[in-house]
């Protein structure tokens, strides 16, 4: 099937030519069956564009590219004129309404088709998923609404005439044809630079049927009457376009099909490699230009073209090197190189006999520069047709002139380095493998320089030193490297002395066959290192008896540390015990507050109400006045003696929380403080009555109380809630005002200064009867206050 996108060539040529061969000739012929347009504009104009709009759809609805929309709603603005204008051709001013119709969709299908190549280069992002069905209902709808109001403006005649029969378009028709023309004109022109770009096989026929849609356009505004064969050959135009526009996209549908895959999954792929092709094509393309133009351009010699002894091109460096840019060059002869026509003569005598054979000719000559000056060059020529050198050979020129200067200058470099040797402050000899010396360039005060050439360097030197120098010196032939080494030997006048010698490889056309040996007197520092040396072992020494008496320091420092952390724990511990008698004691002290008021309410107080009564019936048996008076004075005061009795009662156990219970015993309270202090109280009560001992009730009373005394001396609140309340395990109490609230941390370290629990004694409380006790406030807002016990708390039992 690629192949047929070979003849959009040929298809655009002949189509292009029918259409101005019958618009010179101007046949006056109109053909227009009836059923005949709208048959034909079905199948091509409708349900092609059609199902490339159900194409363009599902690959929209898979990837989110904006572009594959906005070709199915030119597809379906084309596909929806095309389907309708075809049957109104046999109706009252049917030319005119069928042209209308069909035009006017053309135009709006290119604006639309044209957005479609346009929008890939803004470099949009794919839409999401959550978006793409709404915008394809929204489109296409809009395309819908858009055609049918086009058919309503051309079936009322609402809209202008678009063409006169026998007379050709009018004005209107015209500006729309050429603006639908120039869109779609335009938009195979970018499909056709996005497929040279990219080579994707729908682009070629996408742009072929597109250039055939504004070719059969062209047609269509070029014919007189509708149904004239230039009208039909425009028509045909556009059948065809439509059928390559099917072609390119079912092509890129199979391939998308084939994968195998999920839609987006194979459009992501299909994408990838073609991308993958194209980036390798493209490397592979750059690879080649940048090799050549490395190789030709950036070479380290000069290159020439030589064909007739004329320079047809030369390099970068050739330019640098002669000084002559390539236009003062190229497609001149060689001769103003030559310092003489003897030279330019001789090269030729020598160099073209040897490139006719097909073999190298290599030379060095002096050449002349743009300047003047002379180079010593050296050639290498070779022949690229040797049979036939009039196609041209191509030589490598290289400056070796500097390399001749090097060369005079090793000379004397050579000299100067003697010299230096010869006179340098430290001692340089040349060894073989076996030690022996063979030069040296200065001896010790008491040997003769003639005398130590020729003997071996063992001689110099002193007891281990002997083998340290033999494998230093094996290991300097072996590896071919430098090696450092201190030896003792024999110094001036045969004293002992110290020296630092490296020994280093002389290496000649890659064999060693010799050694050079740099020796340094450092007696004077070998001396000082020792005498270091001996500091640092006593420094050493003296560092580690310290280190001995700080570890046994440190070692009772940390028996120390360890007895003093059992003292701590034992203290702690200590401390929870009697925290834990203290609260116990506390609980112990309420269950004895209730046995004494018991005690009292039961037996003193029902005793003091009997004698009263035996006292008042006395008091009747009296007669003497006197008698009577000392009667109603013991009344008096065993009145007051009951009023007692019951009033230390109440305080020790109020009968309200023996018998009322938590909830009312608290609503009793926020009574009391709202009479004694006039703050306002809001209780909730949800009426769950817990099964808490009276001891573990009078706690939570009293802790409340407290609570309560420091919202009224502290808060400055106007209103204080109370919660009361149950979640089935634990009762919950929560007490909230809206006053200025405190700074817990400092709160509770301090204790009541009415006597009460402190803010750290009633959390102690709460949390041995098991509880929870939870403080929440802010400055300048309020405080609240959470309580939670269980409803058998750990430590409310008895004993």
């Amino acid at each position: 099937m690629p192949r047929l996108g070979n003849i959009a060539a040929q298809l655009l040529t002949c189509f292009a030519t029918l259409i101005a061969t019958l618009y010179w000739v101007d046949p006056q012929v109109v053909v227009e069956p009836t059923a005949l347009l709208p048959a034909l504009n079905t199948v091509f104009l409708a349900l092609t564009p059609l199902f490339i709009v159900f194409i363009s759809t599902r690959l929209f609805l898979a990837v989110g590219r904006l572009p594959m929309l906005m070709l199915g709603c030119g597809m379906l603005a084309l596909g929806a004129g095309g389907a309708v204008c075809g049957w109104f051709i046999g109706g009252h001013d049917g030319p005119n309404t069928t042209v209308t119709i069909y035009n006017s969709g053309a135009l709006l299908s290119g604006l639309l088709l044209l957005a479609s190549a346009v929008a890939p280069l803004l470099g949009l992002k794919d839409i999401p998923r959550r978006l793409r069905l709404r915008l394809v209902l929204l489109g296409y709808l809009g395309v819908a609404a858009v055609s049918g109001g086009i058919v309503v403006a051309a079936v009322t005649d609402l809209a202008a005439p678009f063409i006169v029969q026998g007379v050709g378009a009018t004005s209107t028709g015209k500006a729309v044809l050429a603006t639908a023309i120039a869109f779609y004109a335009a938009t195979a022109a970018l499909c056709t630079k996005q497929y040279l770009d990219s080579r994707v096989e729908l682009l070629r026929w996408y742009s072929t049927g597109l250039a055939l849609f504004a070719t059969g356009l062209t047609g269509v505004l070029l014919q007189k009457s509708v149904g004239s064969p230039i009208g039909w050959a425009g028509r045909t135009a556009q059948y065809t376009g439509g059928v390559c526009i099917l072609v390119g996209v079912l092509t890129f549908w199979k391939t998308i099909i084939s994968t195998g895959r999920p839609i987006a999954e194979a459009f992501g792929e299909v994408s990838r490699k073609r991308i993958s092709e194209l980036e390798q094509m493209n490397a592979q393309l750059k690879a080649m230009m940048q090799e050549q133009s490395i190789i030709l351009e950036n070479a380290p010699v000069a290159i020439f073209k030589i064909a007739d002894r004329k320079q047809i091109w030369i390099n970068r460096k050739a330019e640098e090197l002669f000084q002559y840019s390539k236009q003062e060059m190229e497609f001149q002869t060689t001769r103003k190189l030559y310092p003489s026509d003897e030279a330019y003569d001789l090269l030729a005598q020598e160099a073209y006999p040897v490139l006719a054979q097909g073999v190298p000719f290599e030379t060095e000559q002096d050449l002349i520069r743009k300047d003047g000056g002379r180079l010593r060059v050296r050639y290498i020529g070779k022949a690229i047709d040797p049979p036939d050198l009039s196609k041209g050979t191509l030589w490598l020129l290289e400056d070796v002139t500097e390399r001749r200067q090097l060369e005079l200058k090793l000379v004397e470099s050579e000299s100067k380095f003697r010299s230096l040797v010869m006179n340098a402050p430290f001692l340089v000899t040349n060894v073989d493998r076996e030690g022996n010396i063979g030069f040296i360039n200065r001896c010790s005060e008491g040997f003769d320089p003639e005398k130590v050439i020729g003997t071996s360097s063992y001689d110099y030197l002193e007891g281990e030193s002997k083998e340290i120098y033999r494998a230093a010196l094996k290991s300097t032939f072996e590896r071919q490297t430098p090696q450092r080494i201190i030896v003792s030997g024999v110094g001036d006048n045969g004293s002992t002395r110290w020296f630092e010698t490296v020994l280093g490889p002389l290496v000649t056309d890659g064999r060693m066959d010799s050694a050079i040996q740099v020796t340094i007197d450092i007696t004077e520092r070998k001396l000082a290192e020792m005498a270091l040396e001996n500091a640092r072992d006593e420094l050493e020494r003296q560092v580690a008896a310290r280190t001995e008496s700080l570890t046994a320091a440190n070692a009772r420092l940390r028996a120390e540390v360890e007895e003093r952390m059992r003292a701590e724990e034992q203290i702690l511990e200590h401390q929870n015990k009697m925290e834990a008698l203290t609260q116990e004691l506390s609980l112990t002290e309420e269950r004895e507050r209730e046995r004494i008021a018991g005690e009292l309410h039961d037996q003193v107080g029902q005793h003091l109400i009997l004698v009263k009564l035996k006292l008042q019936w006395l008091a009747n048996e009296l007669g003497s006045e006197k008698e009577i008076a000392v009667a109603e004075e013991i009344d008096k005061l065993l009145s007051q003696s009951i009023q007692d009795i019951r009033s230390l009662t109440f305080q020790l156990r109020p009968p309200i929380l023996a018998n009322a219970g938590l909830g009312a015993a608290i609503k009793w309270l926020a009574e009391e403080l709202r009479e004694n202090y006039g703050l306002n109280f809001e209780l909730v009560d949800d009426h769950t009555p817990p099964a808490l001992r009276y001891e573990v009730r009078s706690s939570i009373f009293q802790a409340v109380r407290e609570i309560l005394l420091n919202v009224v001396k502290h808060s400055q609140c106007s209103l204080a809630r109370i919660r009361l309340g149950s979640d089935g395990e634990c009762m919950l109490i929560e007490i909230a005002d809206n006053g200025t609230g405190f700074d817990p941390a400092e709160a509770a370290a301090k204790k009541s200064r009415t006597g009460g629990f402190g803010l750290f004694n009633l959390r102690r409380k709460i949390e041995y009867l098991g509880g929870e006790f939870r403080i929440e406030t802010e400055l300048g807002v309020g405080t609240r206050v959470n309580i939670a016990i269980p409803q058998d708390p750990v430590g409310s039992g008895q004993g």
